[in-house]
């Protein structure tokens, strides 16, 4: 019997690697993935997620969620953070560092929240690292309530970086607001608003307080 040449031996390989890798991306179940994530998020009873339909992407392993809700229930009001849509997928890269990472990018406020978890490196031990970045983040969209005049406009973007050690989390960060402009109500400044260029501000947490300078 005649052997077939190493070339096609190694076509068939290359054939039979990617015929597994297109039925899994097709055959994937996203569906029971994002009925799975939402579970073990509202198990934890911090916060209570919902979603109304998910998508997913055949040419990388994502999964994106749309017409988000989050509730808190510390908050009174118990009015849902609504999101356009949260996408999932590896940190790639991460990977091309050696970490293993997941990555969430919401849209949100007239902006994007980007959220890196990494749980660990691939060939040594290391602790677990959050990132985050925010871009133009518009204020006005969030309604934050301030006593006794307008709610603040602008745009925030911020990055953060936190580690997760045996005495807590702790981490550092930046906040920048571009075109802030804050309403005011005392017996000096009434029904005016204060303009600014633009605000800065770095902080650190320490795992029990927070310094902002």
């Amino acid at each position: 019997m005649e052997w077939p040449s190493p070339r096609r031996m190694a076509g068939y390989a290359l054939f039979a690697l990617l015929a597994c890798c297109a039925l899994i991306v097709l055959k994937f179940p996203y569906g029971a993935l994002a009925e799975r994530l939402v579970a073990e998020i509202n198990a934890t009873g911090k916060v209570r997620l919902s979603y109304e339909n998910y998508r997913s992407r055949l040419l990388s392993p994502r999964l994106e969620l749309t017409g988000v809700r989050v509730y808190f229930p510390v908050f009174e009001s118990n009015q849902p953070v609504l999101f356009g849509s949260i996408a999932i997928n590896p940190a790639w890269d991460r990977l091309l560092l050696g970490k293993l990472g997941v990555t969430a990018t919401a849209k949100a406020f007239g902006g994007t929240i980007e959220v890196t978890f990494e749980g660990r490196q691939l060939f040594r031990a290391s602790e677990p690292e959050l990132h985050i970045t925010v871009r133009a983040l518009d204020l006005a969209a969030l309604g934050l309530p301030i006593q006794g005049g307008q709610p603040p406009r602008g745009k925030a973007s911020a990055n953060a970086e936190f580690v997760s050690t045996s005495q807590g989390l702790i981490g550092s960060g930046c906040l920048w607001i571009e075109g802030a402009v804050l309403g005011v109500q005392t017996p000096l400044l009434r029904g005016n608003a204060i303009q600014l260029q633009e605000v800065e501000a770095n902080f650190n947490w320490n795992g029990s307080a927070l310094d902002v300078q």
